[in-house]
């Protein structure tokens, strides 16, 4: 899980290394505030899901 964790966490960074390499031309920035809002939405939905599979693997092993 902390390698699904970890490739997460680099394409997240990937993501928005490359929203501000190509918005940092554009004349507007609401573009980029939303692109970045959502990337940082979607990481904290990630984060939960971890956490929510860290609980059911802990509940499965507790009762087998």
């Amino acid at each position: 899980m902390e390698r699904l964790t970890e490739e997460s966490d680099s394409l997240l960074l990937v993501a928005l290394g490359e929203l501000y390499e190509e918005e940092a031309a554009a004349t507007h920035p609401l573009p980029l505030l939303r692109w970045s809002h959502l990337l940082d939405r979607l990481e904290t939905a990630l984060d939960g899901a971890g956490r929510i599979a860290g609980i059911l693997e802990s509940l499965v092993i507790k009762h087998a």
